[in-house]
């Protein structure tokens, strides 16, 4: 059944979105024009690393508003070469550079140091970046079985 069968909101995928609690970083995302089920989608294809998905959903609105929701999945698909991927961290620091928030130096030289492919970088990304992982193989694993 379609999100829109059953009334239920869709992301950027065409999935159907479960409301969460919103957390200041939604609330100001939403108020920019991001729907909650839009930033959710963000944060997927962050999580499954799929950068030129995540370039093709920035485009779509104000990135000023998931800066830092965003910002080490730019990071990522920026030191992987992604298409595009230097134009929007380009972007990003020229926010972040401006708004200077907590966290904004910090994600800014990550930034940097990808797009430049500057030493260290992969050490960084590994350390803020989610790693996909199948749970039971490292079950199998850290049982010995």
């Amino acid at each position: 059944m379609t999100p829109a069968a059953t009334g239920a909101r869709a992301n950027l995928r065409g999935t159907p979105c479960v409301r969460l609690p919103a957390g200041e970083a939604l609330v100001n995302a939403m108020a920019q024009g991001w729907s909650e089920c839009d930033v959710r989608a963000v944060r997927a294809t962050i999580h499954s690393a799929d950068g030129s998905a995540l370039l093709a959903a920035l485009r779509s609105r104000p990135v000023r508003a998931v800066l830092q929701s965003a910002g080490d999945g730019v990071a990522a698909s920026a030191a992987r070469r992604v298409p595009g991927a230097d134009a929007v961290a380009a972007e990003f620091l020229k926010h972040l550079t401006a708004r200077g928030r907590d966290g904004d130096a910090e994600l800014a030289d990550l930034l940097r140091g990808s797009a430049e492919g500057g030493p260290g970088t992969a050490v960084a990304l590994s350390a803020r970046c989610p790693l996909p992982v199948d749970l039971e193989e490292l079950a199998t694993l850290l049982e010995g079985d």
